[in-house]
């Protein structure tokens, strides 16, 4: 396996690999968290089926609702749309331990603003996902 690779377990996805940096940072029970987890395995699982390698009925493990998940997808979104390639390898890079924690926060901090982004998480946590869609929806 190439160096800076990590073998996920399709069954597993990718909360076994989080950083404890990642975890000090945001807390292990962060809405965040859970989030991160959620769609990082989805979208692993989804290629995953998209090749193949999985039947199209695998049913990805899922620690939160559906709609944390797709509110950090439409986030991820916005990071794309504003030029930020790859926002889903930069928040995977910032969660396994690849980059400091703060990374991927940082990153969507320089783009969309450090006091929107951190309105976003907030909004996240309390999961106000009508307040998190409005707040990017000016972006």
């Amino acid at each position: 396996m190439p160096a800076g690779t990590i073998q996920i377990d399709p069954e597993q996805g990718f909360g076994p690999h989080l950083s404890n940096a990642f975890l000090d940072l945001y807390g292990e029970d962060s809405v965040f968290v859970t989030a991160t987890v959620d769609l990082l395995t989805w979208q692993f699982v989804a290629v995953l089926i998209k090749v193949e390698k999985l039947p199209a009925d695998f049913v990805a493990v899922q620690y939160g609702t559906p709609e944390m998940r797709h509110a950090l997808d439409a986030f991820l979104k916005t990071l794309s749309g504003r030029g930020l390639e790859k926002p889903s390898t930069s928040l995977m890079r910032s969660a396994v331990g690849h980059e400091q924690p703060q990374a991927f926060q940082a990153a969507a901090g320089a783009l969309l603003g450090y006091d929107l982004v951190a309105r976003w998480l907030q909004l996240l946590e309390q999961q106000d996902y009508v307040g998190m869609t409005a707040l990017l929806a000016v972006q």
